[in-house]
C-alpha cells in the first residue's frame, strides 16, 4: 500500500502564461523560498500538473576545502605512518 502525503498551502495564486511561454512566479512565493534571478528550477510534469522545485547545487568551493581537508588529514596521517616504519628499518638494521 502507497501513501502520499500532500502539505496544503494556506493560499492558491493565480498566473498567466505568457506569450514567449514564460510564468510569472508571485511575488509571495519568491520571498518565501528565497528565489532570485537566474535561479535554477528543476520542472516536473505530472498528467495535467506541473511542478517546480528549487535546484540546490552544493558550494562547490566549499567541497573542495573539505576534501583538502580530509586530504591532508589522510596525507599526515600516513606520513606518520612511513616516519614510523623507516625509524623500524633503521633499527632493526642496526
Amino acid at each position: 500500500m502507497i501513501f502520499i502525503v500532500v502539505r496544503r498551502m494556506a493560499e492558491a495564486d493565480t498566473t498567466m502564461l505568457g506569450e514567449r511561454g514564460r510564468v510569472v512566479i508571485p511575488k509571495r512565493v519568491r520571498d518565501r523560498l528565497k528565489l532570485t534571478p537566474k535561479t535554477k528550477l528543476l520542472v516536473y510534469l505530472y498528467r495535467d500538473t506541473v511542478m517546480l522545485k528549487k535546484l540546490e547545487l552544493p558550494d562547490v568551493v566549499e567541497e573542495l576545502e573539505s576534501l583538502w581537508k580530509e586530504i591532508d588529514k589522510t596525507s599526515a596521517g600516513e606520513a606518520e605512518t612511513n616516519r614510523g616504519d623507516s625509524r623500524r628499518d633503521t633499527q632493526a638494521q642496526g
